[in-house]
């Protein structure tokens, strides 16, 4: 049987994207306002730019709302946008409750409570996060290869206990086993490469 749970919600996440999409529109339209009597292509480019963008914004809003951790019979999956993460209940060492802040973002992407990445943790190191928060409690779950990822379910007492006790129903797989459970690298770098290069559509449009 399958258990969801939500992460740390932040009320004005949908505000904050409707007010960037505010900023954004704002220029678009005043471009197309001054282009209105020149070439066609000119207003299609501007056309193709506006919904890319908006696009962005609203995706990023949204996988941010409709984020997820579900415990499942054989592993721990998180669900953030399109994506997913899954996390055998073997290739975990420990599960812990603590309180950080998220420092600095080494590879991935930030957007308001949305974060997913490498992070540089206080007091933790480097750290794999899929949150809705840069600071407070969180849960730590530490791999037997060596990795800790980070999340922030909105009750992080009662998740730990649930997981734990999933957990416990598995034994520990070694590194090798682990290894063949991890996401493709190759995966992540390609989800953080688009993004990556959305935002830059994205400043280069605004420059």
């Amino acid at each position: 049987m399958e258990k969801i749970f939500l992460p740390s919600q932040n009320r004005n996440t949908f505000i904050w994207g409707l007010v960037l999409i505010a900023i954004v529109n704002i220029p678009l339209m005043l471009f197309f306002f001054l282009g209105s009597q020149g070439p066609t292509v000119f207003l299609i480019i501007l056309g193709v730019i506006f919904l890319l963008v908006d696009g962005l914004i609203l995706s990023l809003t949204f996988a941010s709302i409709k984020m997820s951790y579900k415990l499942r019979e054989n592993d721990f999956t998180v669900n953030f946008g399109l994506s997913k993460r899954m996390i055998p209940y073997a290739s975990i060492s420990k599960v812990q409750h603590s309180h950080t802040t998220l420092l600095l973002r080494l590879f991935g992407a930030s957007w308001p409570s949305l974060h997913w990445g490498l992070y540089k943790a206080k007091d933790v190191g480097n750290v794999w996060v899929y949150s809705t928060k840069m600071k407070g409690d969180f849960i730590l779950i530490n791999l037997v290869n060596g990795k800790t990822i980070v999340i922030s379910p909105e009750n992080p007492q009662m998740f730990s206990d649930e997981i734990n006790a999933w957990k416990s129903k598995f034994g520990t797989a070694n590194l090798s086993e682990v290894e063949k459970f991890e996401t493709s690298r190759k995966v992540v770098y390609a989800q953080v490469l688009a993004v990556a290069t959305a935002f830059v559509v994205f400043l280069t449009y605004l420059v």
